[in-house]
């Protein structure tokens, strides 16, 4: 179990509970009951979290639950510190964060007190904390609710025989639970779905309403997820709405909730393809653990015999250890990692935690001692002995990840570029927009007055990776990183993690910091960090003031809150992007708000104006704020304006919402009286109900720049769409645009497979960037024997042509006009004719598996 604010994580073992730091990771305190205790409860089972870190409830063996006391040992000395860092000769004092506790690198001294325990009357199989209080699950069909107190609410508990379930919310043939769906196995609850996703003892799966706790009297109602007999465990996505339930067949299968009728409908499966592994479900068995990633963007999945894979919100498969070189053992019936038991995300998703179970004789009969290694996993050998499986011994694995920057900060910069960030550094790829970019980087240059990057055609197609160390004096007080941000250039960069904000230039290789550390400290950047032009602008909340606030700060500035244009506003900042000279934010109240930027030029440091331009209320159209995962402006419409014909109209005339993977777009009405205003360059023009362009939807991506050679690419939009591939919005404009109403273009949807994982669509080049994890297998100099090694893993961008899927498509839909100008308007591109011949071997193979003949 790890805790998202605090503390790190807990481990729970038979009679001992485990305190583990997160930075730098190591054990800090260990809670071992005494014999009294341990004889009246049992031993320990799981664990859970109280929301605000202050307690940790333990269930047991002998059907109790233990609540345990977390605090600060206020009786060591250093600070209540285990370890504090120290610059030369001189100690660092630790700071205390906002969250009560120290930060930099300190290690602080937890103590661990046994506080209470409640003895239930039936074995317990699962629970999980809920708001206040904790729900517990046991064999008799009883939902239990405990307080954190240590009392139980006897009023708010739930039996299983007493819910009525249905195919959908609308209760038509509603039926009792039957004795043979006993009791429930697995629970999560979900605050945007508004209940509870359970696993039964029977195999089924079902979504429960629980009694609403605002006075009303209503009662609790289920609805049955369809197609599922098999299933073994159960996890809830919050911001997609999505319920993933993991079978014993060895596949998932996740549903989402029709908004209509209420029912549990399949988005996707998660299926282990033969070409990725013949026999997965045989081989690795039932689905044993699965846990979405914190910001909800990825989904680990681990199987009964072993194995791990990682798949992105809407399926595609991300990572699988099944098979390839992720064992380098000889033993072809060996899996890598072992059999999970359970698993839990670090702060931000950087780590994996995980416990596997080992066998002594799957360990060659070594001591486990000898089997302790250390790379970019972790492993800790726990040496507690299963009473049920006395040769078996469990070891915490700990994966480091990296992750797109699009996943919790999807602004309109971050989409030009292949930028991963992990925990210490960056990762951005630059080579394919380094030559179109040249004449930002000049600028660069003559503004720090250092040498740039060679800007040559060379490095098109180049797949070294820029790696950003991030600054080690920001990162020891606000770890971890939650933001980053690259300029459209990719020259400069921004990050935001505990407190504050840095930057980076690489042209000049320097970071830069606040030179006053206390407006560092209060300020938590909220809703994202974007560039415009040379300012950083970013949401936060003030917390001296105690209010949300939008700042920007000039880069070539010092970083001090003097050069800063501060802009109060209401609610919190979710998220925030910048479409030309417009930014826009999305708050906590459901309100999307635009605001114009001007740029002033003051000597000797520039300014920004911030002017409020409009503000639109989307209550009616969202189900919950958190649901919103991406939000911009474009020039786009439903039906798209020609720029040969018209070349002014790249006005922000649609702003798209994307709402748990519903793509909504909002057009400008502009069915009433125009007015011309001279003086005031964006007009607050109102916008339609929208319309949903697309779902499944986990990126989108839409240019500002203009090309009229390749109009049809720069005005397409581009959507990332999981394990349905992609899709692209194409304008589809008329051949004869002499005439004054053909200036006016149809729009149509075209789907297409992928081989990669889509992070950035370079429109000129028609191009698609990703990123991949490349696993080389090694053995240890070491003469013991190691059956379970994690290979070493590089990361590796990827790229694929698309070109050659749009014009098949076009062909298929008789847009055989449309599809000669795309390919005249690309015939330049060097690998053009790879295109055309990809073309072919496409229609010749599917016309050698038809059973009818295609029609030409």
């Amino acid at each position: 179990m790890n805790n998202k604010d605090k503390y790190g994580g807990a481990v729970s073992y038979w009679s001992i509970v485990e305190q583990h730091g997160s930075v730098p990771c190591v054990q800090i305190v260990t809670f071992t009951p005494c014999q009294k205790l341990l004889s009246e409860v049992g031993h320990f089972c799981k664990g859970e979290w109280k929301p605000d870190s202050s307690l940790v409830a333990i269930t047991t063996q002998q059907n109790a639950v233990v609540f345990i006391k977390v605090e600060v040992d206020t009786s060591v000395k250093n600070h209540h510190c285990l370890y504090v860092m120290q610059e030369g000769k001189t100690p660092i004092t630790p700071k205390i964060n906002i969250n009560g506790i120290l930060d930099s690198d300190s290690v602080p001294a937890i103590k661990l007190t046994y506080m209470a325990h409640v003895s239930l009357q039936s074995h317990i199989s699962c629970f999980l904390s809920v708001r206040d209080e904790l729900v517990v699950a046991t064999i008799d069909g009883c939902l239990n609710r405990l307080r954190w107190t240590g009392n139980k609410n006897e009023k708010a508990t739930l039996h299983l025989n007493d819910i009525p379930v249905s195919a959908d919310l609308q209760q038509f043939r509603a039926t009792r639970l039957s004795s043979g769906n006993s009791h429930v196995c697995e629970m999560e609850y979900s605050p945007t779905l508004g209940g509870y996703s359970m696993v039964l003892s029977s195999g089924r799966a079902v979504f429960v309403i629980p009694p609403s706790s605002r006075g009303e009297k209503t009662n609790a109602h289920g609805v049955w997820a369809q197609e599922i007999n098999d299933a073994a465990t159960v996890a809830v996505n919050h911001r997609y709405r999505l319920i993933a339930f993991g079978c014993f067949s060895g596949d998932g299968i996740v549903y989402h909730l029709d908004e209509a009728v209420g029912a549990l409908e399949i988005s996707h499966r998660l299926v282990i393809s033969s070409k990725e592994f013949p026999d997965a479900g045989l081989i690795a068995g039932q689905v044993t653990c699965m846990k979405w990633t914190p910001d909800g963007t990825a989904l680990a999945l681990a199987w009964k015999n072993g194995g791990l894979s990682l798949w992105s919100v809407f399926g595609s498969l991300l990572l699988c250890t099944l098979g390839g070189d992720y064992s380098s053992s000889t033993d072809s019936g060996s899996l890598y990692p072992a059999p999970i038991v359970s698993m839990e995300w670090g702060l931000e998703g950087y780590h994996l935690w995980m416990v596997s179970k080992i066998s002594s004789e799957a360990k060659g009969g070594t001591d486990p001692e000898d089997n302790k290694h250390q790379e970019e996993v972790n492993s800790e050998q726990s040496g507690v002995e299963n009473n049920s499986l006395k040769s078996s011994c469990t070891q915490l694995l700990q994966f480091q990840f990296v992750k797109s920057a699009l996943t919790v900060n999807p602004c309109m910069s971050n989409h030009e570029h292949v930028f991963l960030q992990g925990e210490d550094k960056l990762y951005m790829s630059t080579g394919d927009t380094m030559s179109r970019s040249s004449h930002h980087s000049q600028q660069h240059k003559a503004n720090s007055g250092s040498s740039s990057i060679n800007m040559g055609a060379g490095y098109i197609g180049n797949k070294q990776w820029q790696v950003i160390p991030i600054s080690h004096s920001y990162l020891a007080s606000n770890w971890p990183i939650r933001y980053a941000s690259v300029d459209r250039a990719g020259q400069c960069v921004a990050v935001a993690g505990k407190t504050g904000f840095a930057h980076y230039a690489l042209f000049s290789r320097k970071w830069k910091l606040f030179g006053n550390e206390t407006q560092e400290r209060d300020m938590v950047v909220s809703g994202g960090i974007t560039w415009w032009k040379d300012f950083v602008c970013l949401a936060c909340f003030n917390i001296q003031g105690q209010r949300d606030e939008i700042r920007c700060y000039p880069r070539t500035a010092k970083l001090d809150n003097t050069f800063a244009q501060v802009l109060r506003v209401q609610s919190q900042v979710l998220l925030l992007n910048t479409f030309r000279d417009m930014l826009i934010t999305f708050c906590a109240d459901s309100h999307v708000a635009m605001f114009s930027l001007e740029r002033k030029n003051p000597q000797p440091n520039p300014t920004v104006q911030i002017t409020k331009v409009q503000e639109i209320s989307l209550t009616s159209f969202i189900p919950h704020p958190l649901c919103v995962a991406g939000l911009t402006l474009t020039s786009l419409m439903s039906e798209s304006v020609n720029p040969k014909v018209h070349p002014s109209s790249k006005e922000a005339e649609s702003m798209l919402v994307s709402v748990s993977g519903k793509l909504l777009m909002f057009q400008r009405d502009r069915s009433g009286p125009q007015i011309k205003e001279e003086k005031n360059k964006h007009r607050p023009v109102p916008f339609c109900n929208p319309s949903v362009v697309a779902t499944s939807v986990e990126n989108l991506w839409t240019t500002t720049r203009a090309n009229v050679g390749k109009v049809q690419l720069m005005e397409a939009m581009w959507l990332g769409c999981g394990s349905h591939g992609m899709k692209v919005w194409l304008p589809l404009f008329p051949r004869d645009e002499g005439k004054a109403h053909n200036f006016m273009s149809r729009r149509i949807m075209l789907p297409f497979r992928v081989d990669i994982y889509p992070l950035a669509v370079l429109f000129e080049d028609a191009v698609i960037l990703g990123a991949a994890c490349d696993v080389v297998s090694y053995t240890f100099s070491s003469s013991s024997q190691i059956n379970m090694d994690m290979p070493f893993c590089t990361l590796e961008r990827t790229s694929q042509i698309y070109l050659h899927h749009i014009l098949r498509q076009l062909l298929r839909r008789n847009l055989g006009v449309n599809a000669l100008d795309l390919a005249r308007s690309c015939k330049e591109l060097t690998y053009f004719p790879h295109v055309l011949e990809l073309l072919l071997h496409e229609v010749l193979e599917a016309e050698a598996t038809s059973k009818e003949p295609i029609p030409g």
